[in-house]
C-alpha cells in the first residue's frame, strides 16, 4: 500500500505545485515537531490556514517522486530523497486524495490515471456541499454514487446537530424523537386552523337558524354548481341592501337606498394600486417561510427520505395556512375600504332621500350579481398552483434524466423561474378576487364572512342569475 511505503511525510500535488492538505501521512519525531513549530512564526500561508502554512513549511514537495514510481525506486536505491525538517518527501498518488470536484465538474470521469479503480480515499470537497447534508444528492447526484449512504447506515445513530433549538425540541431523545415532533407541529397548525374554520362555518350557519347541517349543504351546493358570485335580494334596508325601494315616512333618512349603494358596479371601484404587488409579495413570502422553515430546522444529517417528506408536510400543512391567512388578510383590507366607501356614501345620499320619499311610485330595483363572499376558484387555483409547483419545480432534472451536476443546477434554476413564472401570474387574479369580496362585504354591512345576504345556495339558481324576488322562500 502506498501509505506504507511512505518515507517520512507524503501528500497529494494537486494540479498546481500545492498539495492538498486533505490526506497527508507523517512518521512522528518530536525533531519535526521543534522545526515546524519555530517555521510557523515565520512562514507564509498563501491560504490563511493550515494548509497553506503546511506547504510553506514543505516547500520541497514538488520536487518529491510518486510512491510506486520509477524515480521514486531509483531515488530510493541511492537515498536521494527530498528531505526537509528532518523528514522525506514523497507524493502520494491521486487515488489516495480523489478529489471528488474533479469528479463531477467534468461530467462524472475521474481524470487520475487507473480512474474509479485507483480510487483510495474520497476527498469531498466543492466548499460546502457535503455527501452527508441531506440535500448534497439533489444538487449533485453523483453523490448518490459514492458510497457515503452506505457508510452512513453503518453508523449509530447521533443527535441533532442543530445547536441549542434541536436539544431543546429534541429533548435529548435524540434524532427520531425531533423528526417526529417536526412531523407533528405542522399538523398540528393545520388541525387547530380547521377546527377554527369549522367553528366559524357553524356559527354563522346557525345565526342563520342553521346548523352543522345547512353548513354543509351551503358549501357543497357552493361548490357543486361552481359558484363564485353572490346575489343580494330581499328589503334589508338596515344593512343597505334592498330588492324594492319603498316610499314613504317609515324609510330611514340616515339609511342609502339598495341604489344608491350597489350604484356602481364591482368592475366600477378603484383598486389600490399595490394590491397586484402585495398579492405576489405575499404569495412569495409565504412560499419563502414554508421552504425556509424546515430548512432551517431540519437536522443536516437526516436521512434524505425522512427529511424530503418532512419539506412537504411543512411546505403543504404551514404554506397553506399562510396562502389562507394572507387571503383572509386581504379580504380584511377590502372590507376597511368599502365600509369607509359606505360611510361616504352614506352621508352623500342622506339628501337625497328626502326628495326619493316625495316621490309615490314604488319601483323594484335589480338584485346585481356580485363576488362571492370567499372566492373558493381564485383560492383553489392558486393552492393547486403553488402545491403543483412544489412538487415537480424541485424534480425537473431528475424527470429529464439529468446525472451530471452542472446541467442538474441549469435544471433546477429552470424549473424555479418557471414557478417564480406560474405565482406571479396566479397571485393577483386571486388577491383582487379576495379584496373585491371584503370590498362588497363593507359597503353592503354584511358581517357574515361565510355567506352574505342572499348567497345563491339554492341548487336550482345557477350562477349569474338573479335572487328571487321578495317573499320568495330560499331553498338550501
Amino acid at each position: 500500500d502506498a501509505l506504507d511505503q511512505c518515507p517520512g511525510f507524503c501528500a497529494n500535488l494537486k494540479h498546481s505545485d500545492r498539495f492538498n492538505g486533505g490526506v497527508e501521512v507523517l512518521t512522528p519525531s518530536s525533531e519535526t515537531h521543534r522545526r515546524v513549530m519555530d517555521a510557523i512564526k515565520t512562514v507564509h500561508s498563501y491560504t490563511g490556514g493550515d494548509q497553506g502554512m503546511i506547504n510553506g513549511v514543505f516547500s520541497a514537495m514538488p520536487d518529491a517522486p510518486l510512491i510506486g514510481g520509477e524515480q521514486m525506486r531509483a531515488l530510493s536505491a541511492k537515498h536521494a530523497l527530498p528531505t526537509q525538517h528532518g523528514q522525506q518527501l514523497a507524493r502520494l498518488p491521486a487515488g489516495y486524495n480523489a478529489d471528488v470536484g474533479l469528479y463531477i465538474l467534468p461530467g462524472n470521469r475521474w481524470a487520475h490515471e487507473g480512474g474509479a479503480a485507483a480510487v483510495r480515499v474520497l476527498h469531498f470537497t466543492l466548499g460546502p456541499l457535503k455527501p452527508w447534508d441531506w440535500w448534497a444528492g439533489w444538487i449533485s447526484p453523483p453523490f448518490a454514487t459514492l458510497g457515503w449512504r452506505e457508510a452512513r447506515a453503518r453508523l449509530p445513530p447521533e443527535p441533532p446537530a442543530h445547536g441549542l433549538v434541536g436539544a431543546a425540541l429534541a429533548g435529548g431523545r435524540g434524532e427520531g424523537a425531533y423528526l417526529l415532533l417536526l412531523a407533528a407541529m405542522p399538523l398540528l397548525l393545520v388541525a387547530w386552523a380547521t377546527r377554527r374554520w369549522l367553528a366559524v362555518s357553524y356559527a354563522a350557519a346557525a345565526g342563520r337558524g342553521g346548523g352543522a347541517r345547512s353548513m354543509w349543504v351551503m358549501w357543497a351546493a357552493k361548490l357543486a354548481e361552481g359558484d363564485t358570485r353572490v346575489c343580494i335580494a330581499g328589503a334589508r334596508t338596515a344593512a343597505g341592501v334592498g330588492g324594492t325601494e319603498s316610499s314613504g315616512a317609515g324609510a330611514s333618512p340616515s339609511a342609502p337606498s339598495a341604489a344608491s349603494v350597489l350604484a356602481h358596479s364591482p368592475s366600477q371601484h378603484a383598486l389600490p394600486v399595490w394590491l397586484p404587488a402585495a398579492s405576489i409579495g405575499g404569495v412569495l413570502a409565504c412560499v419563502g417561510v414554508a421552504i425556509g422553515a424546515p430548512a432551517l430546522l431540519i437536522p443536516s444529517t437526516t436521512i434524505p427520505w425522512r427529511a424530503w417528506v418532512l419539506v412537504y408536510i411543512w411546505f403543504l400543512c404551514v404554506g397553506g395556512v399562510l396562502l389562507h391567512s394572507a387571503l383572509q388578510l386581504l379580504r380584511a383590507t377590502g372590507t376597511r375600504a368599502g365600509r369607509k366607501r359606505r360611510a361616504q356614501r352614506m352621508q352623500h345620499g342622506a339628501g337625497q332621500q328626502a326628495s326619493t320619499t316625495a316621490t309615490p311610485a314604488t319601483r323594484r330595483s335589480t338584485a346585481p350579481v356580485l363576488p362571492s363572499p370567499q372566492p373558493l376558484g381564485d383560492a383553489l387555483v392558486l393552492f393547486a398552483t403553488v402545491g403543483t409547483c412544489a412538487t415537480l419545480a424541485p424534480w425537473t432534472s431528475t424527470f429529464l434524466g439529468i446525472k451530471t451536476m452542472i446541467p442538474n443546477i441549469v435544471g433546477l434554476v429552470v424549473g424555479g423561474v418557471a414557478t417564480l413564472f406560474a405565482l406571479v401570474l396566479v397571485a393577483p387574479p386571486a388577491g383582487i378576487a379576495w379584496y373585491s369580496s371584503g370590498y362588497w362585504a363593507g359597503l353592503l354591512g354584511t358581517t357574515d364572512m361565510t355567506a352574505p345576504l342572499g348567497t345563491c345556495t339554492s341548487p336550482s339558481l345557477s350562477p349569474g342569475k338573479r335572487a328571487p324576488a321578495e317573499g320568495s322562500a330560499w331553498k338550501v
